[in-house]
């Protein structure tokens, strides 16, 4: 019973990573203002009409932090409001699927270098990181058909 019920477990859990993966395109960011001192209480509004009510709103928590969620793709217009400061509003934001904005929230990662790369036309670095994502989508699959036979006696070879 124990081993039917983890079988099953594991291929929910399986089956699942690549929905809740799509499903969870957010846009999250820290606001500062000039001096680089946090902003909390901000009202970040994202709107597109991608959206079926066209806006989304989050606000921003004490250090400063907000995460916009479930979010469809589509371009994207980000205002940020605060009484007592000047409304700032980002236009053209493209989203696609998970891919986080980094270039607009100055958030570290690899996103914002490999959009300059293919502006820029640096080759390389796009072929490097197209390599990367299709060794993880090979690693991947590898993992799921070693699941799919650790869990299906009958798939082993005689």
């Amino acid at each position: 019973m124990l081993c039917a019920l983890r079988r099953i477990w594991v291929i929910v859990a399986v089956t699942a990573l690549p929905v809740s993966a799509y499903a969870q395109a957010s846009i999250s960011g820290l606001v500062k203002d000039a001096s680089g001192a946090v902003l909390p209480g901000v009202t970040v509004e994202a709107a597109s009409a991608a959206l079926i009510e066209k806006t989304r709103t989050a606000v921003t928590d004490g250090s400063g932090q907000f995460t916009v969620v479930d979010l469809r793709p589509g371009i994207y217009t980000v205002t940020f409001t605060l009484p007592g400061f000047s409304t700032v509003r980002r236009e053209g934001i493209v989203l696609t699927g998970s891919f986080v904005v980094e270039l607009i929230f100055q958030i570290p990662g690899l996103g914002r270098f490999f959009i300059q790369s293919a502006f820029n036309r640096d080759y390389t670095l796009v072929l490097g990181t197209v390599i990367f994502y299709a060794t993880l989508i090979i690693l991947f699959n590898l993992a799921v058909d070693v699941i799919q036979v650790w869990l299906n006696p009958k798939l082993r070879l005689a």
